[in-house]
């Protein structure tokens, strides 16, 4: 796993929820960092592009900037989490090295929520489904996972897994 910093300590707040919003002090309590140190990482996140904040009724309210480089960074965060906990490896060991392993959904784009899923096609022709509450505690999310043969997808679906990220094998796109 890459060193976890105190900027990352930070940051993965906004990646874990990057609806909220949060106050320094709230920054500080959750991180277990100073406030002095929350505020020269914000000011550093802010210059990166990652965060931005506003001064409401005599506090300073942080949260993520979608416009900037934000969404890129909770993609590459994203897979970094999936492949880091062990859920990739345990699919393809249950799966007996499966065809592909395919992200899709807002939380393979970086557009997921705190309350959002984890998308994962597996093109296999094993049809059963391993158990994955372990992982789902681990990521902190509920993970829908699916097992899929392409020969039976309708269209619409390919297309979508097409768009999403291959984690394991390759994705037969034309045939």
């Amino acid at each position: 796993m890459i060193t976890e910093d105190n900027n990352l300590r930070a940051v993965r707040l906004f990646f874990e929820s990057p609806e909220k919003k949060f106050h320094i002090r709230q920054i500080a309590r959750l991180t277990g960092m100073s406030s002095t140190g929350v505020i020269k990482i914000v000011k550093r996140l802010k210059k990166c592009g990652l965060l931005k904040s506003k001064k409401e009724r005599m506090v300073e309210e942080v949260e993520a900037d979608f416009e900037g480089r934000f969404l890129q960074l909770k993609r590459a965060y994203n897979l970094l989490s999936v492949y880091d906990c062990g859920l990739v490896k345990m699919l393809r060991d249950f799966y007996e090295e499966p065809q592909s392993i395919v992200l899709f959904g807002s939380y393979g784009e970086g557009t997921d929520t705190s309350k959002s899923d984890i998308d994962i096609a597996v093109v296999t022709k094993k049809n059963e489904l391993p158990n994955v509450d372990k992982f789902e505690k681990k990521l902190r999310r509920k993970i829908k996972l699916m097992a899929v043969s392409l020969e039976k997808s309708t269209p619409e679906f390919k297309n979508s897994l097409s768009n999403g990220i291959v984690l394991s094998g390759y994705l037969e796109a034309i045939k």
